[in-house]
């Protein structure tokens, strides 16, 4: 709610800017098109870092929710620095990769018959989910340059994360 209020007043200023240039007639229509464009795009960066914002709630162990403590640190330390945040989400989704293929690899030896081959489908499924998913995000967050960048590398991350949590949920089950 806060961000929606500070982005509205934001974009009533833009606006409003863009209003008395045209009325004193210092840009054109063009100029002032661009002008509107820029504002877009700044709108969505800030939605954009307002949601992520929203969607780290933390965990208990210091970091965002389905994200490991090793990433809080990673990111603690990076600061506001782009590239260093993206090192610390690219190695946390290497981290949630390499979780989700070692709880993978326990529940298919722990199931049987018709069951071990619904989950193989089930994971199949998921990966190419998980591919459209990326290409759609890479279609929205791209225009955003390192920030939308950054977002979809989060999302990959957690999407791997909540993944990897229900399979432990299904080896929990599976065990004799």
């Amino acid at each position: 709610m806060f961000w929606e209020a500070r982005l509205e007043t934001f974009r009533m200023k833009i606006y409003l800017a863009a209003s008395l240039v045209l009325a004193f007639g210092i840009f054109d229509t063009a100029q002032a098109q661009s002008c509107r464009q820029g504002f877009s795009k700044q709108a969505r960066s800030v939605r954009v870092a307002s949601a992520s914002a929203l969607a780290t709630a933390d965990d208990g162990n210091g970091a965002p929710s389905g994200l490991s403590a090793t990433f809080a640190a990673c990111m603690a330390r990076a600061g506001s620095q782009n590239i260093a945040s993206i090192e610390c989400l690219t190695a946390e989704r290497s981290r949630q990769d390499r979780r989700l293929n070692k709880v993978y690899q326990e529940l298919i030896g722990n199931l049987q018959g018709d069951r071990r081959g619904r989950m193989v489908e089930a994971q199949r499924a998921w990966l190419q989910l998980q591919q459209k998913d990326g290409a759609f995000e890479a279609s929205i967050f791209d225009e955003l340059g390192p920030m939308g960048n950054q977002q979809q590398v989060e999302n990959e991350a957690r999407a791997v994360s909540q993944r990897a949590d229900l399979l432990e949920q299904y080896l929990a089950f599976s065990k004799p």
